[in-house]
């Protein structure tokens, strides 16, 4: 039996089929390219990351956002490695942990201190940015609602801009302080003039409605300017800088401006006052301005420069103007300013504070 066994041939494979393989192959090898392309398409679309990065820059497009403002954020998505940048146009808290994030990057990197500071403040015009865009649009009743003491501003027809306070509210018209000109008197419109006017509420929207002058009054030597009431009043989408309650103590200096010579040898020249030390107290603080309530407030249009602590204690400086004071029996006057000067190191720590990135 051993012989036959060892003579018998046994066939433990079978036999390539050639038709077989040819298939095998021709499948193997488009399953590989088909693989390779999708790679390649990939590659040129920047990945998944790539198109929500597409994503988002439309997005900020539509919000309204600059080139330079949408390269910083792309930027920042960059360095940061975010996985859903799309969330920084609709999550504010992501948003500033992102800002907070980025900054911090900022202040270690090797760069001057210059282009630190503008990296800086071309992030808060993106937050400013994306701030605005979401803000919905809401109605202010009427303007009899608008108080006493509340700052507007006032553009003509010719779009000359002047900014004033409200004097008088009474049921047929609202009163305006009537603004003065650069040579101290104060300006003339006539009865009928279309004019527009602009005010910030309590929390920070912008509202502007046409009127038309329609009288003429004197209160306490003030010159005031009846407008028509107005009613349903949009809020504008242009927003000003937010304010942010900042209760801290500082003291300002009257600024006295000096201008000498004629034609092109006239030169304008500032001295503060550093005899003259006012103490006061911050009520609100923004990128644009401050609210500060003392006893001896300085008049309408006066200059002056404003020394106080920051969040951080850091010592921060500004120079501004008094655009309208407000007078309290019991609580002194305060002071609405607009700040006519910050160094771009001092403002952006103002921003870093208004919007919650430092406390």
């Amino acid at each position: 039996m051993t012989p036959v066994l060892l003579q018998q041939e046994i066939q433990f494979f079978a036999q390539p089929d050639p038709a077989q393989t040819r298939i095998t192959l021709i499948v193997f090898g488009a399953i590989v390219l088909v693989g390779t392309l999708a790679a390649v398409l990939n590659s040129r679309r920047g990945g998944g990351g790539g198109s929500r990065a597409t994503g988002l820059g439309r997005q900020a497009k539509k919000a309204g956002l600059s080139p330079d403002q949408r390269r910083a954020l792309k930027d920042l998505v960059r360095t940061l490695g975010l996985q859903n940048p799309q969330r920084l146009m609709t999550n504010a808290p992501y948003l500033n942990h992102a800002l907070r994030r980025r900054m911090d990057q900022i202040d270690l990197a090797d760069l001057p201190e210059a282009e630190r500071e503008r990296r800086k403040a071309l992030l808060f015009t993106v937050k400013r940015t994306i701030e605005n865009a979401q803000s919905n649009v809401r109605v202010f009743p009427s303007s009899r609602h608008i108080r006493i003491g509340r700052a507007v501003q006032i553009r003509s027809s010719e779009g000359n801009r002047h900014d004033s306070v409200v004097a008088s509210n009474v049921h047929n018209g609202l009163g305006i302080e009537l603004p003065y000109e650069r040579r101290g008197s104060s300006m003339s419109y006539r009865k009928g003039t279309v004019l527009q006017v602009s005010f910030v509420d309590e929390h920070d929207r912008m509202y502007t409605f046409k009127t038309r002058v329609i009288g003429f009054n004197n209160a306490r030597g003030a010159s005031i300017m009846f407008v028509e009431h107005a009613t349903n009043i949009r809020q504008t989408q242009k927003r000003r800088s937010p304010r942010r309650a900042y209760d801290r103590p500082c003291y300002f200096y009257p600024v006295t401006v000096l201008t000498t010579g004629r034609g092109r040898k006239r030169k304008t020249q500032a001295f503060v006052n550093k005899n003259r030390r006012i103490f006061g107290r911050f009520e609100d603080l923004s990128a644009g301005g401050c609210a500060i309530r003392t006893q001896i407030a300085l008049p309408k249009g006066g200059i002056l420069k404003v020394d106080f602590e920051g969040a951080d204690g850091t010592p921060l400086s500004a120079y501004g103007m008094v655009r309208a004071v407000e007078h309290q029996r019991t609580r002194g006057r305060l002071m609405h300013i607009k700040f006519t000067r910050v160094s771009r190191k001092h403002l952006n720590r103002i921003q870093s504070y208004v919007y919650g990135l430092t406390e």
